[in-house]
């Protein structure tokens, strides 16, 4: 991304689907029930539990809207100073407990697919949601020495399209004092879209394992979506070409129900072209709710807030409800849902691919058919292993994915700190 390319980026409009938080599921009771479960020495669990986390720097900006002091927060969760990998954030919205979060979450989906690394978070606090393009360049050549310094050799895995020219900005600045920060070989744009590409591709993948279990699968199966997202829509496009109808749709503005298949195509070219969901002609229109409770095999969450809680869950029709960006059902929602049998897929397990080591340089080529079978496999191993401890323990699905990384991570520290 050159500096004369004007552009502004602005964190309200990201994408969803790569929230930093790792949610309500993942607080003290949680883990507490988890370590019980597996019997771990509660020293082994406090330290897994906390992430060290500091700010290491501020930085006073002027440019443009940009005013106030910017901070950098740097996690690690396993600060061993080997190769790492560690999220990116730069947001407003960045704060020492989300970084924290972010840290242990990579840890937790690492250990799920068994990558043995290091994990860490970065974000960049900034004083106002409107990112100067000038300013944010000029942070990151203060913050590339720093976040060298502390982390040593790692990839970067930004969170979003500001986050993305951040990290090569901040990689391009370490390489001149052979610094050793990665960033994806991508412009920032294209980045973003290969990483939603990664995500949708690990929620069908999930889903057709999951409607294997109860008999089903893609091909004949219906889905419901709530959200407008980029993942949500290329989730809705895979859907349909595995011969899946899209039932309902919703985002802010309203609803759509079609229980003969919603052509989605002329949907997103309404949608594209400013047009609401709302506004969309010749449909049937219901409300926001009714997606939420509509018949169909899956439940698709691809929104900012929470769309379902222990209020509507009871709504649900759904037998498979998947998370595709974090934070969309809390603990108490999550257990009300398992409670009546439907199967909850979090976004622990559909984002998890972002941890491999060859993504974050060569996401596009991972996409692409010759690789297609390895993330299935990876997958398939994951599934198996989720599928074999939430049978053995009568299990809900996010707490098995809790447990088994935990488990994984127990062992590691057991064999690092004998």
């Amino acid at each position: 991304l050159m500096l004369d390319e004007t552009i502004m980026f602005t964190t309200d409009t990201a994408p969803a689907g790569r929230a930093i938080s790792f949610g309500d599921l993942d607080h003290e009771a949680e883990w507490e029930r988890a370590a019980k479960l597996l019997d771990l020495d509660p020293d082994i669990v406090r330290r897994l539990r906390h992430p060290q986390w500091e700010c290491v720097s501020r930085h006073e900006c002027s440019a443009g809207e940009l005013s106030g002091a910017a901070s950098l927060f740097i996690a690690m969760a396993r600060p061993n100073r080997g190769e790492s990998v560690a999220s990116l954030a730069v947001s407003g919205q960045v704060s020492a407990s989300s970084i924290a979060a972010a840290a242990q979450e990579l840890r937790l989906q690492a250990s799920l697919l068994e990558v043995a690394q290091d994990t860490a978070a970065i974000g960049l606090q900034l004083p106002s949601t409107i990112i100067d393009e000038q300013e944010l360049w000029q942070l990151s050549r203060d913050c590339a020495p720093i976040v060298s310094r502390f982390l040593g050799e790692v990839q970067l895995l930004p969170a979003d399209v500001a986050s993305a020219a951040f990290a090569n900005w901040m990689a391009s600045v370490a390489a001149q004092f052979g610094g050793k920060l990665r960033a994806p070989a991508m412009r920032p744009e294209e980045y973003g879209s290969t990483l939603d590409e990664m995500i949708a591709e690990s929620i069908v993948a999930m889903s057709a394992l999951e409607l294997e279990e109860i008999g089903k699968n893609l091909r004949g199966a219906t889905a419901a979506v709530v959200g407008g997202g980029h993942i949500a829509r290329r989730c809705m496009q895979l859907f349909q070409e595995a011969g899946m109808r899209i039932v309902a749709a919703a985002d802010e503005s309203g609803a759509v129900v079609e229980s003969a298949g919603i052509e989605t195509a002329p949907m997103f070219l309404h949608l594209d072209a400013g047009g609401l969901l709302v506004e969309y002609p010749d449909v049937q229109h219901a409300l926001h709710s009714d997606a939420i409770s509509m018949a169909a095999d899956i439940l698709l969450l691809e929104s900012h807030g929470a769309e379902i809680t222990e209020g509507n869950a009871a709504s649900v029709q759904a037998p498979v409800v998947v998370e595709a960006s974090a934070g969309n059902l809390t603990c108490a929602t999550t257990q009300a849902l398992s409670d009546r049998g439907v199967t909850v897929i979090p976004s622990r397990v559909t984002q998890c691919l972002r941890v491999l080591p060859d993504l974050g340089s060569s996401r596009a080529r991972w996409l692409r058919k010759e690789r297609a079978e390895k993330m299935r496999q990876r997958l398939g191993q994951l599934w198996n292993d989720l599928s074999e401890l939430r049978k053995r323990h009568q299990l809900p699905l996010p707490r098995a994915a809790l447990v088994l990384g935990l488990q994984r991570l127990a062992e590691v520290e057991r064999a690092t700190h004998p």
